[in-house]
C-alpha cells in the first residue's frame, strides 16, 4: 500500500478514472432525473452510499458514490462536465477547480477528499448523524440558490 501522497493522489486518480470509465454506460435520462431531484434528507443520502449497510458512509463508500454522480452527469461522456450538465447543487462541484463553468474530472476527483473532510467533523473516516444532516443542508443550500 502506497505510504506517501503522491502515490495516494495517483491511485485515487486511477480509482476514479476506473469507476468513471465502468459506469459509463449510465443513461442521459439518470442526469435528467438528478437535475429534476427536490431536496434531499441525510436518509436519502445514507441509503444512496451506505452499501455495507452500516448505518455510515466511509470514505470510500463518499468518492465511490460521488464518480457515479460525476459519470452520470457527465452525459456526452468526456471526461468534463460543462454547460447544462455541471450541477450546480454539488457541493463537490462548488470546490471544485473550474474554468469557464467546467468541471474536469481530475479536478471533482481531487476535491472529494476535501469535501469529506470538511462534513467529516469528529474525523473518524465515517460521516454518519449530524454530519449527514449539514452535507444535506449545504446540498439543499445551493439548489435553493440557484
Amino acid at each position: 500500500m502506497p505510504t506517501n501522497g503522491g502515490n495516494m493522489k495517483h491511485r485515487w486518480g486511477l480509482g476514479a478514472a476506473a469507476a468513471v470509465l465502468a459506469i459509463a454506460g449510465a443513461g442521459a435520462h439518470v442526469h435528467a432525473q438528478a437535475k429534476e431531484s427536490v431536496e434531499v434528507t441525510s436518509k436519502q443520502i445514507l441509503a444512496r452510499m451506505d452499501r455495507n449497510g452500516d448505518g455510515k458512509v466511509s470514505e470510500e463508500e463518499f468518492r465511490n458514490a460521488m464518480m457515479r454522480r460525476f459519470a452520470s452527469a457527465d452525459v456526452n461522456r468526456d471526461g468534463v462536465l460543462s454547460d447544462d450538465e455541471v450541477p450546480t447543487h454539488s457541493v463537490v462541484v462548488q470546490n471544485s477547480e473550474s474554468s469557464g463553468g467546467q468541471v474536469k474530472l481530475e479536478d471533482y476527483s481531487a476535491s472529494l477528499k476535501t469535501v469529506f473532510d470538511q462534513y467529516d467533523a469528529d474525523r473518524d473516516g465515517q460521516l454518519a448523524g449530524d454530519e449527514l444532516e449539514k452535507l444535506a443542508q449545504a446540498r439543499n443550500a445551493l439548489k435553493e440558490a440557484k
